[in-house]
């Protein structure tokens, strides 16, 4: 009997598994699984809880929703992942509306910014003395041979920063280090003046990143609306050198200002 009983033990498993359906003796679905969990944290990474928050409520709801569901097929004899599998594909759905929600969102953050009429929205002057009311201090000055520094009032409401580049090659000529926050929007602007080209509104922290390189015959404003990278998630500290010289110029610049962004999603 008991030998009888050995001959039938496999196909009698494998005719209860036919009966209770192929999910029921599968496993779960680890590629659906890991691309929704992939898509999450790619989301997540696009600033998605700062520009997107309802679309990534969303995909963190149909997550739990996911886990629930695994939680649940684990206490029991007999397992089925279809319903697992649906799940999955839901967050790697909403998840990657997350993202493009979010890329969407950083895009309108900088464009109404740029267009604000007047001054944007934003929070104190991050930048020490940005008016030059009191020359220099506050800012790292960068002696080069080839360049002269000063400030000057050309009025009493006014200072500003008068900068002589006698030869061709490129100098920075002063900056001041501010730490920044991830995934948050800053405005960097200035006005200036320039007989020739000069890198514009320059920072730095990982890499470069700049505004414009060109020259600026008459006085213009400038404003050049960013969102740190996300880095670590962590803040990190940067260079700011409001110009960069690319040759010989006569420069003036006055009203550095760098700001924390206040947006409406905020």
């Amino acid at each position: 009997m008991e030998k009888y009983m050995r001959g039938i033990g496999k196909p009698w498993v494998l005719t209860l598994c036919l009966v209770l359906g192929v999910a029921g003796c599968g496993t779960p679905p680890e590629p659906e699984m890991n691309l929704a969990k992939a898509n999450l944290d790619k989301a997540v990474a696009a600033g998605a809880d700062k520009y997107a928050r309802e679309s990534l409520k969303a995909a963190q709801q149909a997550q739990a929703a996911l886990d629930a569901e695994l939680k649940a097929q684990e206490g029991k004899w007999f397992k089925s992942y279809g319903k697992t599998q649906d799940l999955a594909i839901a967050v790697e759905a909403a998840a990657d509306k997350a993202a493009a929600d979010a890329a969407g969102g950083r895009a309108k953050v900088i464009a109404n910014a740029k267009s604000a009429k007047g001054d944007a929205p934003s929070g104190p002057n991050l930048f020490r003395n940005g008016d030059f009311s009191e020359g220099l201090d506050g800012w790292a000055r960068v002696s080069s041979p080839g360049v002269e520094v000063r400030v000057e009032r050309p009025d009493k409401a006014n200072a500003e920063l008068r900068i002589r580049v006698a030869d061709a090659a490129q100098h920075i000529v002063l900056l001041q280090g501010i730490t920044v926050k991830p995934d948050t929007a800053y405005i960097y602007e200035m006005e200036v003046k320039s007989t020739g080209p000069i890198v514009a509104l320059y920072w730095d922290s990982d890499v470069g990143r700049f505004d414009s390189e060109r020259s600026f015959p008459n006085w213009t404003m400038l404003r050049y609306v960013f969102i740190a990278p996300r880095w670590d998630g962590k803040p990190r500290y940067g260079n700011f050198h409001p110009l960069l010289t690319k040759g010989v110029s006569d420069i003036s610049i006055r009203k550095v200002r760098l700001a924390e962004l206040k947006t409406a999603i905020d």
